[in-house]
């Protein structure tokens, strides 16, 4: 007799619906509620882990809504609150012809050395132009800076870097909750009566 062999099952991913608008303002009304009330110093980690799951879909929501209000006031639509104004002026040369820039700013008194200031390109600007150097001046090269790393950024734990221990911030915690030293009070003689009467 033959038996019947069932393909075995494989696992699928499951497929996720995208976010209704509605879904969405449910999403936040269940995390905030009695959480935006209180100070954030009351607010426990798991309130905080719930609300940074939902905060790119709130930036996503204010940038949309900013965007939103910025056509309608160029539109001649009104947002209660809020109006358009210029931004920071954006100056250039009316050419891209060095030369001409250069004879120009040569006539209004300037020397050369003002035009063209002697700057020492960045580390991560000469690193570019040193990967096509021997593997010797590139050790060279990596004997004239020093890399130090980064103030730490927050990040989802699904993030592939790797995480920062608490370690490394207990040194400066517990000299930040040292109190200040106080100067030392004058030891007291037992003897209190005045000199005058002695």
């Amino acid at each position: 007799m033959f038996e019947v062999v069932e393909p075995p099952q494989t696992a699928t991913e499951p497929v996720t619906e995208p976010v209704t608008p509605s879904e969405s303002v449910g999403m936040m009304d269940a995390v905030m509620e009695g959480v935006l009330d209180r100070p954030a110093e009351e607010v426990t980690a798991d309130e905080i882990g719930r609300f940074l799951d939902i905060a790119p879909l709130i930036e996503g929501i204010i940038k949309d809504y900013r965007a939103r209000a910025k056509k309608m006031l160029e539109h001649n639509e009104q947002v209660p609150g809020w109006k358009l104004v210029p931004g920071n002026n954006k100056r250039s040369w009316l050419t891209d012809n060095e030369l001409e820039i250069e004879k120009g700013l040569k006539s209004c008194g300037l020397a050369v050395k003002d035009i063209y200031p002697k700057v020492i390109p960045s580390v991560p600007k000469m690193d570019a132009i040193m990967k096509t150097r021997t593997p010797k001046m590139r050790t060279r090269f990596g004997q004239l800076f020093k890399s130090e790393p980064g103030a730490p950024v927050l990040a989802p734990e699904g993030d592939k870097r790797p995480s920062i221990t608490a370690s490394l911030f207990e040194d400066e915690t517990e000299t930040a909750l040292e109190p200040a030293p106080t100067p030392e009070s004058p030891a007291l003689s037992d003897d209190l009566t005045p000199d005058w009467m002695k």
